[in-house]
Parts: C-alpha cells; structure tokens; sequence
C-alpha cells in the first residue's frame, strides 16, 4: 500500500533498497467484460520492487508484477492461468522536513509510469487473472494489473517518527490511458480513453520490542473515472483494513505478516489476502 522506498531501518547511509511482496487470497470483484461481469477465484500475486540512490535523497525504483490464479469459469469449474502485469519505472525525492531527538518528519514525492505489457488474451483468462490480483488490493494497483493501459502514478508520501511510534501516509493518483482494447470485446465493455484513481492509505506502527512491533493501517480507493463505462455506473469507493506483526532483521531489514479484507463496498465480504512484506536495504 505504500511505496517500499520507507522501511523500519535508519534511512542514513542505505544506496540500494529490494522488497519482495506475495499475497495469497480470494477473491470476486466486477470485471470490464459485460458477459463475464465478475472475476472470482483465488490468486497468488507477487511484486518485486527495487530502489536506487541516484544523489543526495533522489532515488529511481522499479516494480515488476506477476500473477498466478485459478479462476473460477462460468460454469463453476476453476483454470490456473499466470499473468504479467505492467512494469513500472519510479522516480523519487526524499525531504527531511523534521529531524530532532524527538521526532523525524519526511515527505516523499514522486512518480511512476508504466509500461503497458500487462498479458491479455481473446479468453480473457489473463485479463480476469489481473482483475483478481487488484481486487486483493482493494482496487488500489490498477497502474500494476490493468493491461492495455499507459499508466502515469504521481504519488507522495509523509513519513512521521517518534520513539517507537511511526505514522505514514501515502496519496497516490494513478492514470491511465488506454493504448488497446486488451481483447475485450467492444460492444461488451466500452472501455473508456482514460482512467483515474486515487488512492490514500494510513499505517501507523508500534515497535513492541526492538525488533518486534505491530501494523494497522486503512486504505480508501476512489474509482472516480473507471476503465470501462459498464463497470459502475457512479464512483465508487472501497475500504480496505489490514494488520500487521512485523519483526525487524537488525537494520537492515524487515518483515511483515499481512492479513487484510476490504470493508463493505464492492469488495467487502468476499476478499480476503494474507501475504508477506519483506525489505532489504545496503
């Protein structure tokens, strides 16, 4: 939910940060096909994302999605299909905005594109696959598993700090713009030029011990502008809550143990993801 540039461990004398993220869980979300309007089944999806100091606080990253699902088919049986996303090329700055023996204050700002790539198939089989990974997310990575699509993703990040309490919150804005109909059938889907959006998300965390703490955060997704028009006919919104116990790999690193499931909306009641969150900085 926020950009891995942030990890548990001093952000002092690190060049070069990887993370690795893999989430399993259920899941039936809408999807652009008016004749197969739904996506449901189970996925398992990964993204592996690394960062590196260019000067100073500038730092250029890249994420690398990938899916693998067993979707269920109309007539309730279920085929396993594996699926790229779009890669995305990120660019960051880092601001001190506080630091005391009190408390750090930072603020993150930066962007990312994508290159469209995301697998699609005239089975739409990779397609429904993309659509159950982003679903897992509470609809909050289409820049990631959306194909036939341009994505353009401002983002910026404030990062608090004080003893063994920390806050962050991430705003994100991802745009897309439509470079193929990715085999979805026109008639069915009307898919639309552009797409928007945004994202916020609040995670606050408490070290326990020095190298054990907790996470709580809430993530609220806005489909302002969906990508296809049949999908909803007003904006939507979906919550998502996750927990987290995290332990600390000395510092260098971390590792998180997610469990989350969206709240109400489109999502709620039926998707649900555990994963895990592992970062490594040198």
């Amino acid at each position: 939910m926020t950009p891995d540039l942030q990890s548990l461990a001093s952000p002092s004398a690190e060049s070069m940060m990887v993370s690795e993220r893999a989430y399993f869980g259920v899941a039936a979300g809408p999807f652009d096909a008016r004749a197969l309007s739904e996506a449901k089944g189970q996925a398992l999806s990964s993204v592996s994302e690394a960062w590196y100091r260019l000067h100073g606080e500038a730092w250029i990253g890249v994420r690398v999605p990938l899916v693998l699902a067993s979707v269920r088919q109309p007539a309730g049986s279920y085929l396993d299909e594996a699926a790229w996303g779009n890669p995305e090329l990120r660019l960051a700055r880092r601001f001190t905005l506080v630091r005391n023996a009190k408390l750090t204050l930072r603020l993150t700002l930066g962007a990312g594109v994508g290159v469209p790539l995301a697998e699609h198939a005239p089975s739409l089989m990779p397609n429904r696959a993309l659509a159950l990974a982003n679903a897992m997310q509470g609809f909050a990575e289409p820049e990631l598993f959306t194909p036939g699509e341009l994505p353009l993703t401002p983002f910026g990040e404030l990062d608090y700090a004080s003893g063994s309490f920390r806050a962050l919150a991430l705003l994100k804005v991802p745009a897309l713009f439509r470079v193929s109909d990715a085999d979805l059938p026109d008639a069915e889907s009307n898919p639309r030029p552009f797409a928007l959006t945004p994202v916020f998300s609040l995670e606050a965390r408490y070290s326990l011990t020095r190298h054990f703490g907790f996470a709580l955060a809430t993530q609220l997704t806005w489909d302002a502008l969906p990508a296809s028009e049949h999908v909803r006919s007003v904006p939507a919104l979906q919550l998502m809550l996750r927990g987290s116990p995290y332990f600390e790999l000395g510092r260098s690193g971390a590792l998180f143990v997610d469990l989350q499931a969206p709240i109400a909306g489109l999502l709620g009641g039926n998707t649900v993801a555990f994963g895990l969150r592992a970062s490594l900085q040198f």
